[in-house]
């Protein structure tokens, strides 16, 4: 079967310098995904991610753009203006915070004055950063038999009907196209409740006082136009 090119925006990191769309091949004719996530950073270079937006000649309909404000910027009145001056447009799909450290009060501020369609919560590593026991959980399992979905997929479903922000990384075609499809079936409202009683109260993101307060201490430097 011919290949074809699904593009996609790799992170515009610190050692990009100009950011933008790259092919990746696929053994199919399927589309991967409806729409282009631009994923980036006031930490890496939002400039980098905005040049390669402009050249790809997308429409900005067609591109997610998802962003985060640096500890560093969360008491900096203009932050969120500034950061839509560097990737070039009017407003970004998904704004959130890049880390629980410094003022981050004011950086939820920043957000609220910043918002269109609402304030939600992130899962960060909403399949537990491979956490094997989590995925072996007996009750994914019978959750999984009975939709005809995989122990990841039923995690997913319950995560986006919480109303959480999920966002699960992988380079793998097949499980970036099984993470999309989790649309067709709904937990019930018991099930939902079994699965929220798995909460044992732990953290999969672990980081110090001292970590912490390194990142509300250190300041990027933004790429000048």
């Amino acid at each position: 079967m011919a290949k074809t090119l699904i593009p996609y925006f790799f992170h515009a990191g610190q050692n990009y310098s100009h950011g933008g769309i790259r092919n990746l091949p696929v053994g199919n004719t399927e589309v991967v995904a409806k729409k282009i996530h631009a994923l980036t950073a006031q930490v890496v270079n939002e400039r980098a991610c905005g040049r390669g937006i402009k050249d790809s000649n997308l429409k900005r309909d067609e591109v997610f753009i998802s962003t985060k404000l640096w500890p560093s910027e969360y008491e900096n009145p203009n932050a969120v203006d500034e950061t839509l001056e560097r990737l070039g447009v009017d407003y970004v799909d998904l704004l959130y915070i890049h880390q629980p450290a410094g003022n981050w009060m004011a950086g939820y501020r920043q957000l609220e004055k910043a918002y269109k369609y609402g304030i939600k919560l992130m899962s960060w590593y909403p399949l537990g950063h491979g956490d094997t026991s989590l995925m072996n959980e007996p009750i994914f399992t019978e959750l999984g038999k009975k939709y005809g979905k995989t122990s990841a997929q039923v995690i997913l479903r319950w995560h986006t009907q919480m109303g959480f922000v999920v966002i699960p990384g992988s380079k793998n075609v097949d499980h970036i196209k099984d993470n999309l499809d989790i649309l067709d079936f709904k937990l019930t409202d018991d099930e939902m409740t079994e699965i929220a009683k798995l909460d044992k109260g732990e953290r999969y993101y672990h980081r110090t006082d001292e970590q912490l307060a390194g990142f509300a201490a250190w300041r990027p430097e933004f790429e000048r136009a």
